[in-house]
């Protein structure tokens, strides 16, 4: 299972590529990414109802004992053909309805098939944090595919609703989630936790287990947009076709009610879970089907209705019967096929017609008949006609609450109630269902237009688009083989049978039953839900009269937008008092944060035995009295570029502390980082004022030389207590031998990096990256390439320096440039000396890549910004971009060799008679760090030297070329 969802995860990283080079053909050939999920459930059919389901486990963080399990067993089995299938018709359908031409395809493409990977991810996960995770990702996932149409304004502001919405949910999961696997001792497996909670050995009338899964099922309701969170599906429809047709109708919504479906077999014991599921998922019912009688837009029928489907879904997983389980399933399998059949016929009539607004539609049936039964199939099934899918799931629903569920926490009489409510909600069902149908292809009078209004001219319909919806249009006759459907979810360890999984304990009360015929009441019940069906049918412009009246002035959706209106203008009244905007103010309040918070931690408990050192030799005196010189003259400095130079000299007595104590790692990176900041500093500095401002010796002059003596006292202070509190060996003792043992290294530091903390050293390269990123963004302006100026061609004779011929003769050092000619070349190669050393004496691919930056900023600085360009030519940004992609495979390597991300894993190639070449994956990590690096100074360097001569040169009417 890992092995498919990392497959999976490679095409949707190869898919922006694959539509590049093949275009909106590429779609169709992408489909076998969500199909392989499909394809490897069905080759483990028989495994999966078994009694001992395909398992995969992954040690994740052993110390924590969290450890992520995938199973596809019965429940895992369903999802993954509704959520495979249907996105590989999905993905051919998009390759006839998008362009060659359509904006962002390539976004599109490989979004979708991430989304896809995630969501098969999310159905076999058998770890509530793992889930989580999934979970999370889809959220993101659809946040992207939502606002496809990021120009448009109604787009962004739907996405960013779907996704406030739903993660906010996922949060509430979270911690329910966290709850349960404290109270449960620690294990977060779903399957354990359904176990434990139906055995007993999960105390389920616990006040932390009831609000634990109160917290599960306000996540679920979010994902499958249940009262009160339904509003965010509707909006969610400025999406592309394809997006609604597959996370709206069988992929994104459909996790919530998966959640629910696998936990109840155990959690029906928990006194709120089914009645809180059947209290929200009939209400939904109600207002999902009540609100799709009054939309004229064929997407938002389809999508209010998708509501009120998921209500009832919901209602009948969480009612806690195995008849209610077996038609939940059974209404699950059959809404995948129904919903995403009419999602893509509503974007074929759009794409043939213009519109999604009925009122301009008439005659489509004849002219397009295959696409109005294909259309009539699924809409049959969705109103619960006899003999298609959609009716039988009801019905099982219906036969097993008027005979008597037997759950434990209901009665017959409120059974009666229950089925009650679920006619009248599928008397709305039946009315939208024609509304959907009828407004998409019946025929209408012309009288009913505008005066000056005509009906929209259909045009041809691409095979791409039609074969999918004929395909799943099919999903409707599934139900012609209700036996064989049933034997399929009452497996030995199947689905409505609802045996907790690993665990034949427990057995929800009642029997599953799916069959056309179950009797007169409610064969009786449903021919009244079919007649009172098409009365709403026939009075329904008087509905929507009556809808208008009795509409309520304040909705939800006007809820949401006042709550996010309101706490944006209490976050910027709240920064406006925080963020004044002056540096000096922001740094004070640090700083006195700090100085309370150590002093509180120093009174509280004060020190008992502090243990001072003032140093080791002689040699460390002289060099502290050397820094505390540098930086009283950079605090008492008029001049900016004096203050810098002197800063720079304080940071250098540091390495030189650093290497008396014996860490000449440190002192060489010390070295390398200050002088890059003496070279940024000096080249911001020469454009500002050569002085600092004269200020008088006012009081806040005062307090800030106090505070800053504070600072500095307690930083001493905390750093003292923090070494003279220690009580168990320190770590360091340790590093030697495991970093020789773990990290075939031998310099420990180079190790910690790479090996030890080597998720520390990724995460650094990323936020490294976003920081240069908005720098650069910040200075380049509009220049979205960030490109940097090449000297023009004069002659094809090319020389060392040849954009130092364009400067003025005033502006050149022929020591600087002889100089250069000797240091470029002596640089890099000692930065590939460090590099390659790195491992076993001081160095590493963070000081070569500094050094080799260097060597780049002193060709910029003997022949002028043209000069930086013809030496790397590359954007600085891309540089960056393939020193993270470097890290990240050689994070990946350790994989092929069957150990753990980011494990250090020695590799022995034989070279014949050259010897035998050894090295650790770690080093493909250390190149990755040293071509970031150069691409960080690169991009420094490119911003605040070369870019501001551009810029500088445009200004003053020079060559800004």
């Amino acid at each position: 299972m890992t092995v498919l969802l990392a497959a999976q995860l490679c095409a949707a990283l190869a898919a922006p590529w694959m539509v590049g080079v093949l275009g909106r053909r590429a779609l169709a050939l992408l489909a076998l990414s969500p199909a392989s999920t499909a394809i490897w459930a069905l080759v483990h059919t028989r495994s999966a109802f078994s009694g001992a389901p395909p398992t995969e486990h992954i040690s994740w963080i052993p110390g924590l004992g969290l450890d992520i399990w995938f199973r596809m067993d019965g429940l895992s089995w369903v999802m993954s053909l509704i959520v495979g299938g249907v996105g590989a018709l999905v993905l051919v359908y998009a390759a006839g309805y998008f362009s060659d031409s359509s904006a962002g395809l390539r976004r599109f493409a490989g979004v979708f098939v991430a989304f896809g990977a995630t969501m098969a991810g999310l159905v076999m996960v058998d770890h509530s944090m793992g889930l989580y995770a999934f979970w999370e990702g889809t959220s993101v996932l659809s946040y992207l595919l939502i606002g496809h149409h990021n120009e448009r304004r109604p787009a962004r502001a739907a996405a960013r609703q779907a996704f406030l919405v739903t993660s906010s949910g996922s949060l509430a999961m979270f911690a329910g989630f966290v709850m349960l696997g404290t109270v449960a001792g620690g294990s977060f497996r779903l399957s354990g936790l359904v176990t434990a909670a139906a055995d007993g050995s999960l105390d389920v009338a616990s006040p932390e287990v009831v609000c634990a899964s109160v917290l599960v099922l306000i996540g679920a309701f979010s994902k499958s947009a249940l009262v009160p969170f339904h509003f965010w599906l509707p909006g969610a429809m400025a999406a592309p076709t394809p997006v609604s047709a597959y996370l709206h109708a069988a992929a994104m919504v459909k996790a919530g009610v998966y959640l629910i479906a696998r936990l109840t077999p155990g959690f029906t014991a928990v006194s709120v879970w089914s009645p809180l599921i059947l209290a929200v998922g009939l209400t939904t019912m109600i207002v999902g089907g009540w609100r799709a009688l009054r939309q004229h837009d064929l997407k938002l029928v389809l999508a209010y209705g998708t509501v009120s489907q998921l209500g009832l879904i919901a209602a009948a997983l969480g009612q806690g019967s195995a008849g209610a389980m077996a038609a939940g399933l059974t209404m699950l399998i059959a809404h995948a096929f129904f919903k995403s059949t009419l999602f893509l016929t509503v974007g074929a009539v759009e794409s043939a017609t213009g519109t999604r607004d009925f009122r301009r539609l008439s005659g489509l049936a004849r002219r397009k008949p295959i696409l109005a039964i294909a259309a009539g199939l699924a809409a049959l099934s969705m109103a619960g006609v006899p003999l298609t899918t959609g009716f039988l799931g009801k019905e099982a629903l219906i036969s097993t609450l008027l005979s008597g569920s037997h759950a434990a926490w209901t009665t017959n009489a409120l059974d009666l109630v229950l089925a009650l409510v679920v006619a009248a909600g599928s008397v709305l069902t039946v009315a939208y269902s024609w509304r959907a149908w009828w407004g998409a292809f019946g025929t209408r009078e012309r009288s009913l237009l505008p005066e000056g209004e005509s009906f929209a001219s259909p045009r041809r319909t691409s095979r791409w688009m039609l074969v999918p919806i004929c395909v799943l249009s099919l999903g409707a006759l599934i139900g012609w083989a209700p036996h064989a459907l049933q034997s399929v979810l009452t497996g030995e360890v199947g689905l409505a049978s609802s045996r907790a999984p690993d665990s034949p304990l427990t057995v929800l009360p009642g029997e599953a039953h799916l069959a056309w015929w179950s009797g007169w009441q409610p064969a009786a019940l449903t021919a009244l839900i079919l007649a009172f069906g098409v009365l709403v049918i026939a009075l329904a412009p008087r509905v929507e009269a009556l809808q208008s009246r009795l509409d309520w002035r304040v909705s939800v959706v006007d809820l949401y937008s006042w709550t996010l209106r309101e706490l944006e203008i209490l976050a910027a009244r709240v920064t406006r008092v925080t963020q004044s905007g002056s540096l000096p103010w922001d740094l004070s309040t640090i700083m006195v944060v700090l100085v309370i918070g150590v002093s509180a931690a120093l009174l509280i408990k004060p020190p008992e035995n502090l243990i001072i050192r003032i140093a080791d030799s002689p040699l460390q005196v002289g060099i502290a009295v050397v820094i505390v010189l540098a930086a009283l003259i950079t605090a008492r400095s008029r001049r900016r570029m004096r203050a810098a130079f002197a800063l720079g000299a304080v940071g250098l007595g540091v390495a030189l502390l650093y290497a008396s104590q014996g860490a000449p790692d440190l002192a060489l990176t010390q070295i390398v980082v200050e002088a890059v900041s003496i070279v940024v500093f000096a080249l911001v500095l020469r454009r500002l004022p050569r002085y600092f401002s004269d200020r008088p010796l006012a009081s806040s002059r005062w307090w800030r030389f106090l505070l800053s003596v504070l600072v500095g006292v307690g930083t001493v202070v905390a750093g003292l207590y923090a070494a003279s509190a220690r009580i168990h060996p320190a770590v360091s003792e340790l590093m030697p031998s495991e970093a020789l043992s773990f990290g075939n290294g031998l310099n420990i530091v180079n190790v910690i990096l790479v090996d030890i903390r080597a998720w520390d050293t990724v995460g650094e390269l990323s936020v490294l990256l976003v920081i240069a990123t908005g720098v650069a963004s910040l200075i380049f302006g509009g220049r979205k390439d960030g490109r940097i100026d090449r000297a023009p061609e004069k002659s094809a004779e090319r020389t060392f320096l040849p954009a130092a011929s364009s400067l003025r003769p005033r502006d050149r050092s022929t020591v600087l440039e002889v100089t250069t000619r000797l240091l470029f070349p002596t640089m890099l190669v000692l930065s590939l000396w460090l590099l390659f050393i790195g491992h076993n004496n001081p160095g590493g691919g963070f000081a070569g890549g500094v050094i080799a930056g260097l060597a780049f900023v002193v060709r910029y600085l003997a022949g002028g910004r043209r000069e930086l360009g013809e030496a790397m030519p590359v954007p600085a940004g891309r540089v960056m971009g393939l020193g993270l992609f470097i890290a990240g495979a050689g994070a990946m390597l350790p994989l092929f060799f069957g150990r753990a991300v980011l494990q250090s894993t020695p590799v022995d190639i034989g070279l014949g008679v050259l010897g035998q070449l050894h090295f650790t994956t770690a080093m493909i990590l250390d190149v990755g760090v040293y071509v970031l690096v150069i691409g960080l100074v690169l991009d420094l360097v490119s911003a605040t030297g070369a870019e501001i001569d551009r810029q500088s040169a445009a200004h003053s009417g020079g060559d800004a070329r």
